[in-house]
């Protein structure tokens, strides 16, 4: 999903709450310029409006109105959505006014902040449209696309990307089905957002190994429909050129869900940081009295857009510390040396040391409870991170994750996540990855509810932790 869209997508719920005000608004002043005396005075409608307002933009959600895929209609699609989801917002304040016996003016009035709310409305996705018309037009929010097929459905989805350049999609390149032998290397060279299949011949095999080859990678495979069918995607119907394409997505995390998790994901690091802040300082005042050394310990990790920096309390002595600006090649080859002797997740591709000496004694208990984790509160306020989502890992382990093991790379990692509240380092890590995995292609908020409830039953028992 483009930021563009997101952006474009949220900033319509503000300009249609205004416009449902100024809607209202001259539908007092129309019926009021009439001689008719208004049984409320002005700012007691406003108040009626203000109360109104958050109802009608709900309704207008559940009706679709603010989905990314609105977006990409036509004029008469956009009329339509707005015509049915303005009236059932008028319907809304008709019942109101009859169950409610409210001494109300004119009822007329309604009707003309019916026919103001749809004109307003209109206008506002005409400009919407052009606007996203001529980001389009420098390459804002464009899908570059790879299309796999040389037959009519290929031709026809070649033919609209490149003539409605509404669509937002950019043709990047054309392969036959035999290209698909070289996929990895092409999409290693060429930028690319979604792969379409517009190939009759295309096999349930060849869809297998293209889910597999781009399991770390943020695009979107469609698929011109016949007998396909894959069970560990999500599977949405899609359209170009009138041509159904079988959308398969990596998440359901994606839209106005994403939105509403870094909403979630912002307020809550804020007010994690802001409670907890005595317990933080309490915390770096200990490490500084007890070891020589910086309080924080950065440690680079891989996220769903590469590397970035992660921020720890420091458990461990200073010159144990790996990492630049630690303890350099000295503390490496230690804890190579404590990974051969001690790791309980031999033969994966990450390792975790038990009794790990080179911990401090405040260290330990920090650990115990993951009050050591306590600043990754700012990677999450910073977007680095979420609250919820699956362990970042360091590059080196990275490098040893399977084809289905770099999906955990296609959403941001997280404080807690389905692995944590399932056994934490007890779990092999095979065990690990395929309960983020679960989690990736089964997102909903409230998965992310009872994430971060559980995950507090589990560090108060305080097992599974090293």
């Amino acid at each position: 999903m483009k930021r563009s869209e997101l952006f474009i997508a949220f900033s319509l719920v503000p300009l249609d709450a205004l416009a449902i005000f100024a809607a209202f608004v001259l539908a007092y002043f129309t019926r009021i310029q009439s001689d008719v005396v208004a049984i409320w005075d002005f700012s007691q409608y406003i108040q009626f409006i203000l109360l109104l307002i958050p109802f009608w933009i709900l309704l207008f959600a559940t009706q679709g109105i603010y989905k990314i895929a609105s977006l990409k209609r036509g004029a008469l699609d956009d009329l339509q959505n707005i015509f049915f989801a303005s009236s059932s917002g008028i319907m809304l304040v008709v019942v109101y006014i009859f169950l409610s016996k409210t001494d109300f003016f004119s009822r007329l009035i309604v009707l003309y902040a019916w026919v103001y709310v749809c004109v307003i409305l209109m206008i506002i996705r005409i400009v919407t449209r052009i606007i996203r018309r001529q980001l389009l037009k420098y390459g804002v929010g464009v899908y570059r696309v790879i299309v796999v097929g040389d037959g009519v459905h290929a031709s026809a989805i070649i033919n609209a990307m490149n003539t409605y350049p509404q669509l937002g999609y950019k043709v990047v390149k054309v392969i036959d089905r035999d290209g698909l032998a070289k996929i990895e290397t092409i999409l290693s060279n060429v930028l690319t957002d979604e792969i379409v299949l517009a190939d009759s011949h295309i096999t349930d095999k060849d869809i297998s190994h293209l889910l597999e080859v781009t399991h770390g990678i943020p695009l979107t495979l469609k698929v011109v429909p016949n007998t396909y069918r894959l069970r560990e995607a999500n599977v949405v119907v899609d359209t170009v050129a009138d041509i159904p394409l079988l959308s398969y997505s990596k998440t359901q995390l994606d839209g106005w869900g994403a939105i509403i998790k870094r909403i979630i994901d912002i307020i809550g690091s804020l007010c994690a940081i802001i409670i907890l802040s005595p317990i933080s300082a309490l915390i770096a005042l200990i490490i500084a009295c007890t070891d020589r050394g910086p309080v924080i310990y950065k440690n680079e990790r891989v996220g769903h857009e590469g590397n970035f920096i992660t921020y720890k309390f420091r458990s461990m002595y200073i010159e144990y510390c790996t990492g630049k600006g630690y303890g350099g090649e000295k503390a490496l080859d230690i804890e190579k040396k404590l990974i051969k002797e001690k790791n309980i997740k031999s033969g994966s591709a990450v390792y975790k040391i038990a009794n790990d000496p080179r911990i401090t004694p405040i260290g330990n208990f920090i650990r115990k409870t993951s009050l050591d984790e306590l600043p990754q509160f700012y990677n999450v306020l910073i977007g680095t991170m979420s609250l919820v989502g699956p362990r970042p890992h360091q590059p080196r382990e990275v490098e040893n994750y399977t084809p289905q093991q770099r999906k955990l790379l296609i959403v941001k990692p997280g404080l807690t996540g389905m692995a944590q509240i399932s056994g934490r380092s007890n779990l092999t890590f095979d065990d690990e990855a395929r309960l983020d995995i679960l989690y990736i292609e089964n997102w909903s908020l409230w998965m992310d509810v009872k994430i971060i409830l559980r995950t507090f039953f589990v560090i108060f028992k305080g097992k599974g932790a090293y």
